[in-house]
C-alpha cells in the first residue's frame, strides 16, 4: 500500500545529528542493519522517518552496550521507489559481511521487488509498514511483516464494527485495484458472516467525479459508510457525502490516519471510526522509555519512525539474543519463531511473516488531533 497514510511531520533536518550519534567507536565487533528505501523523489521525507527510527534503535543499543559486546551501524541505500533499484540494492547490501538484516521498503512495489533477492542471499526482510497481503502470500520465507495484513484489518474492523454500531445497512467503497480493495472485500465477507446487509461498490483506477457518485451510494439509504482508500483518493468522496446530508457513520480505513485528513476533514471525522495498525503510544506503558527515546531524538514522532524503530528493535533482539554472527544465522533464528518486546507491543511471526495477535486500533477526530476509540481485539498492553 502506499504508506503516505504512515505520517507526521518529521523532515530530512531532523536526520543530521542523528546520523552523527548512530555512528559510534570501532571497537569489538560491528554489524550492520541494512535498508532500501526512497531516499530521494517525492517520498524521501518519509523514507526518512523510516531511517530515522532505524537509526534511533541502533544509537540506544550502542549506548547501552558494554565493552566487548557487538555495536550496531546503519546503511541506507535508495531504491527511488523502484522493484527494481530495490532488488539491486539487496544484492549490494548482501555483498556486505556485516549485513544482518534489511529494513523496508515504504511502498508494496519496492518491497515485493526486494523479496526474490531477499530469499536468494538469505537476508531477512523486516517491513515496517507495508499492508498489502501479496507480501507474504507468495511463499518466501525470509520476510516478516510488523503491520497488520489488510484482509486481516478488513475482518477485524467489520467485526468491531458489527459489535458497537450495529449498522443495519453498509455500503463499502474501494477503488478496483491497489491499496483498499483487499481491506473492503474481507471486510465484505465479514459483514456477511455476521448476518450484516453490506454491498461493495468499486470504483475504476483514475479520476472520478465525486458529486456525480455520491446520489448512487446514498440510493439505498445506507446507515454505514466505509471508505477503504486515502484521504487524498477518498477525501473529496468524504466531503461529497457529507454535503448530501448523510450522517450515518463513517468507518474509514488507515488511509485517513494522517495530519492531511485532520487539516482538511477534520469536522466530518468527529463521529468517524478511523482503523489503523497503529496503537496509542501514549497507553502503552511499557513502550514509554523508547517512546521518549524517539521523540527526544527525533523532536516529534511519526508513524513511520515508530515502526521502524520496532523493525530495528526486532533485528537487535535476535542478534543479542541468539549471538547471531551472521545473517544466515538470524534469520533461522527468526523461522524458527519467539517472541520480541517491541516500541508497539510485543510480536512473534507466523510460518507466513505475519504478526500473530495483529491488531486493529481506532480512532475518532477531536480537538485537531486523533482520539483513540477502542481496540479490535481488547489487550493487556494498554492501560
Amino acid at each position: 500500500m502506499k504508506r503516505r497514510n504512515f505520517l507526521t511531520g518529521t523532515t530530512a533536518a531532523l536526520l543530521s545529528p542523528l546520523a552523527a550519534a548512530a555512528q559510534v567507536p570501532a571497537f569489538a565487533r560491528q554489524f550492520t542493519i541494512g535498508m532500501s528505501v526512497p531516499l530521494s523523489g517525492p517520498l524521501a521525507p518519509f523514507a526518512q522517518q523510516l531511517v530515522a527510527g532505524v537509526q534511533t534503535a541502533v544509537y540506544v543499543a550502542n549506548r547501552m552496550a558494554l565493552p566487548g559486546q557487538p555495536t550496531y551501524a546503519v546503511r541506507a541505500l535508495d531504491d527511488q521507489n523502484s522493484a527494481a533499484f530495490a532488488a539491486t540494492n539487496v544484492q549490494i547490501l548482501a555483498g556486505d559481511p556485516t549485513v544482518l538484516a534489511v529494513i523496508g521498503s515504504l511502498t508494496s512495489v519496492a518491497t515485493l521487488g526486494m523479496l526474490p533477492q531477499c530469499e536468494t542471499t538469505g537476508l531477512a526482510c523486516i517491513v515496517p509498514t507495508v499492508t498489502t497481503d501479496a507480501l507474504t502470500n507468495r511463499g518466501y520465507r525470509s520476510v516478516f511483516r510488523l503491520a497488520t495484513p489488510d484482509s486481516t484489518t478488513g475482518i477485524l474492523t467489520a467485526r468491531r464494527i458489527d459489535l458497537n454500531v450495529k449498522p443495519k445497512r453498509t455500503i463499502i467503497v474501494s477503488r478496483e485495484s491497489g491499496y483498499g480493495i483487499d481491506l473492503a472485500k474481507a471486510y465484505l465477507q465479514q459483514a456477511r458472516i455476521d448476518k450484516r446487509d453490506a454491498t461493495l461498490v468499486t470504483i475504476p483506477d483514475g479520476p472520478y467525479d465525486a458529486t456525480t457518485l455520491t446520489p448512487s451510494l446514498l440510493a439505498s439509504a445506507p446507515d454505514c459508510l466505509y471508505l477503504a482508500g486515502t484521504s487524498a483518493d477518498f477525501g473529496a468522496l468524504l466531503a461529497a457525502l457529507h454535503a448530501a446530508s448523510f450522517r450515518g457513520t463513517f468507518v474509514l480505513s488507515d488511509g485517513f490516519y494522517d495530519p492531511q485528513s485532520l487539516t482538511l476533514y477534520g469536522s466530518f471525522l468527529r463521529d468517524a471510526w478511523i482503523a489503523t495498525p497503529m496503537p496509542p503510544l501514549d497507553r502503552i506503558s511499557n513502550a514509554s522509555p523508547d517512546f521518549f527515546e524517539l521523540r527526544n531524538a527525533l523532536g516529534a514522532t511519526s508513524a513511520l519512525a515508530v515502526f521502524s524503530y520496532a523493525a530495528a528493535q526486532i533485528v537487535l533482539a535476535v542478534a543479542q539474543r541468539t549471538g547471531a554472527l551472521s545473517r544466515l544465522a538470524l534469520l533461522q533464528s527468526m523461522r524458527i519463531g519467539g517472541g520480541y518486546n517491541t516500541l508497539i507491543g510485543p510480536f512473534s511471526f507466523d510460518a507466513f511473516g505475519n504478526p500473530i495477535n495483529a491488531n486493529v486500533y481506532f480512532y475518532k477526530a477531536d480537538g485537531g488531533k486523533f482520539a483513540f476509540r477502542t481496540a479490535a481485539i481488547p489487550s493487556p498492553y494498554f492501560f
